[in-house]
């Protein structure tokens, strides 16, 4: 449905935006240790993520890059409220006063629950995934797709909530926006660093 220039959705993917942010990266051999953040299971209090360097700008966002979420404790303050129940918080950069959690989403719409117009597959997985409707009635506020670790879904809710948070270094892309697209429809945020992308009101989405 479309309101004013914008078109209103269930649901959002988040896509990192901001390339001067500080962003962590993980630091020995450590391959394939985000996989298990992948898997929609509760890790056990034991589990630790690898060492880590940080890399890029001198701005610290609140949805920092990482292969998974990664929230600042202004994030994780900030949303906890609406995802305590759908996923699990583990501490991983603490910095001079600064510190992330990664986000261990576990919450996951079933495959027979989720349909894409566009997408390749690898292996039996979803490598991309594109234009994409779901079937549930209800919407966790994070989620994942079964058999797609490609993006990372959240509700109107906790999007409408983390840009008037002006939770940085998230963009909210509506789910009909192929995201190749997305790559070319340059956000209009100014310098709040957060917003959503929406096709023009006019624009035919499949």
């Amino acid at each position: 449905m479309t309101t004013g220039n914008s078109i209103d959705s269930r649901f959002w993917y988040e896509q990192i935006c901001g390339e001067d942010y500080t962003r962590a990266e993980e630091v020995g051999a450590t391959t394939g240790w985000w996989e298990a953040l992948q898997m929609g299971v509760r890790l056990p209090a034991d589990w630790a993520p690898p060492k880590y360097r940080l890399i890029g700008g001198a701005t610290w966002p609140d949805w920092m890059a990482s292969w998974v979420p990664l929230w600042s404790e202004r994030a994780v303050e900030t949303l906890q409220p609406l995802v305590e129940d759908s996923c699990q918080f583990i501490r991983w950069v603490s910095e001079s006063g600064r510190a992330y959690s990664l986000v261990n989403v576990l919450a996951v719409i079933p495959r027979a629950e989720w349909h894409c117009e566009d997408s390749t597959e690898y292996s039996g997985k979803f490598a991309s995934a594109n234009i994409i409707t779901l079937d549930t009635k209800s919407v966790p506020h994070i989620f994942r797709l079964e058999d797609y670790s490609g993006k990372t879904f959240v509700s109107d809710h906790l999007a409408k909530l983390s840009v008037a948070s002006g939770l940085k270094g998230a963009a909210f892309i509506h789910p009909l926006i192929h995201e190749t697209d997305s790559l070319f429809q340059p956000p209009r945020f100014g310098p709040r660093g957060t917003g959503f992308v929406t096709p023009p009101a006019n624009r035919n989405l499949h």
